[in-house]
């Protein structure tokens, strides 16, 4: 019983990596890298695990050069965004208005898809709101509330 089960992962293991392979052409024509041909000429579990963990390692370098290439914002700015959305995360308890946090989740949701404009416009109400709640009528008494805040 237990010897079928392993065959039977073996076989999966088999198709997965023909699977990979089939799709070689395709990623190579898109993102412009060359990956592996991967082969499984074994029915040794043993074997068969390091071909997958190889399997593993080319798809992630695919998958990090698709992303790169086909995504609406550069990586350096995909990058850039993480503290961001760390931030928020951690600051979000704080928030005492559900829809602030929503928004600027929306803007940063916008930023990564490309739509900058969507972004600035939903940022910028996001700003409006943090200034109308600044106590002080005109904006040099704001300045002045934040900095003695400080």
């Amino acid at each position: 019983m237990a010897e079928k089960r392993l065959q039977e992962k073996i076989e999966e293991a088999k198709s997965l990596i023909n699977s990979y392979n089939d799709l070689i052409n395709l990623v190579e024509k898109v993102g412009g890298i060359k990956l592996r041909i991967l082969t499984v000429t074994h029915d040794n579990i043993g074997k068969v695990r390091g071909i997958l963990r190889e399997l593993r390692v080319e798809c992630d370098r695919a998958i990090g050069t698709l992303e790169e290439k086909i995504s609406y914002i550069p990586l350096a700015e995909k990058i850039k965004l993480e503290p961001l959305k760390e931030e928020l995360s951690k600051i979000s308890a704080e928030i005492k208005n559900v829809y602030l946090e929503k928004n600027i989740k929306n803007a940063i949701n916008e930023i990564e898809v490309g739509h900058n404009l969507s972004a600035w416009l939903i940022a910028g109400r996001v700003i409006r709101y943090i200034l109308q709640n600044i106590p002080g009528k005109t904006l040099d008494e704001k300045i002045t509330f934040l900095k003695k805040k400080m």
